[in-house]
């Protein structure tokens, strides 16, 4: 579906279904080997999700133990560039 920018009407979408990507075999999802390490991580990522620089999903992903490193670096250039 294709909106012109300047349309006079506004436009929701839904997404419905799974779309998130199962997690391959050979990706690392994050592991602890300290409680404090892992609760530093999710208050980092939980005050990205308070300033509104993230997706409150990336937060529900690390507590569902399904963020790999990959997502975290990735989410952490996210996360600095919006914070410009």
């Amino acid at each position: 579906m294709i909106i012109p920018a300047n349309s006079k009407y506004q436009v929701q979408l839904i997404v419905e279904g799974n779309t998130t990507k199962p997690i391959a075999k050979n990706d690392d999802t994050m592991k602890f080997t300290r409680t404090t390490a892992k609760a530093a991580v999710r208050d980092y990522i939980q005050q990205a999700v308070g300033k509104g620089l993230i997706d409150r999903s990336w937060l529900e992903k690390f507590d569902n133990g399904t963020m790999t490193s990959g997502d975290f670096e990735g989410l952490k250039i996210i996360i600095a560039q919006r914070s410009i």
